[in-house]
């Protein structure tokens, strides 16, 4: 991965930051064999969300699956929720497709001792924020604690970890889609909503659970450069970035 010295040496440099990017990896697109995949319990561990009337009132849908698989200790519900639009970081830029208004969150949960352990989000411009402790539930579709709680960016629609406790559940919100990823996922793929992403990454949740990825885009994607840039440089509202951001070996 280039060096905290290697973005900020490109950024000064006119096309510097293609040298860093190349071509997406076009990794497979398919669920791996391994993984069962279902709808089982989507709306029992749905996030609840907060945040303010303007990223709240372009929310267009939440889209969830459940992933299970006997190499893993752990089960995994993993949403996608889609916007209507999102005031883009780099309007600016004359580059392609972007994840603009798809923001990824995976609950992970211990069916053993049947307790939520830890959830990922996009904790700035589709970049691993991971909470393993002091996670936040809130009771909703079940008596029970069951979701957890995230506070939207008013501008770029990433996540930061919220301690409130009374949110809104989409499932539960007129006008708002809510449903299976899977009926959703070929079509994705087929409009390139996915251009810029890992594959495996969308595919396959344990390559976030076990820390193998630290963010979503895929490993040549300019947009992921990009947004280590303003990480490194403390710009765009990266000094504002959930502190759970997974960092270490970044800069």
């Amino acid at each position: 991965m280039p060096t905290r010295r290697q973005y900020l040496t490109a950024a000064a440099t006119p096309g510097g930051l293609a040298l860093l990017a190349s071509t997406a990896s076009a990794d497979d697109a398919t669920i791996p064999s391994h993984i069962t995949a279902d709808t089982e319990g989507i709306e029992r561990y749905q996030p609840m969300f907060h945040g303010t009337y303007g990223p709240l009132n372009q929310m267009i849908g939440l889209f969830g699956w459940h992933a299970t698989s006997d190499q893993w200790d752990y089960e995994c519900y993993y949403y996608w929720l889609k916007y209507t639009h999102q005031e883009s970081w780099r309007d600016w830029l004359p580059i392609g497709s972007h994840l603009l208004d798809h923001e990824p969150v995976i609950v992970v949960r211990d069916p053993d001792a049947g307790e939520i352990t830890q959830v990922l989000y996009s904790g700035y411009h589709h970049l691993v924020a991971a909470i393993d402790d002091g996670v936040t539930l809130s009771s909703g579709v079940a008596d029970e604690q069951t979701h957890v709680n995230l506070r939207i960016d008013p501008t770029y629609h990433h996540y930061y970890n919220s301690d409130k406790t009374e949110g809104i559940l989409l499932s539960q919100q007129s006008g708002v889609e809510f449903g299976s990823w899977l009926d959703k996922r070929a079509a994705w793929f087929d409009r390139d909503i996915y251009a810029n992403t890992s594959n495996t990454a969308v595919t396959d949740p344990s390559v976030l659970v076990d820390a193998e990825r630290d963010t979503w885009w895929a490993d040549g994607a300019l947009d992921k450069n990009l947004a280590l840039l303003w990480v490194a440089l403390g710009l765009r509202n990266a000094d504002d970035a959930d502190s759970a951001l997974r960092t270490e070996g970044w800069f």
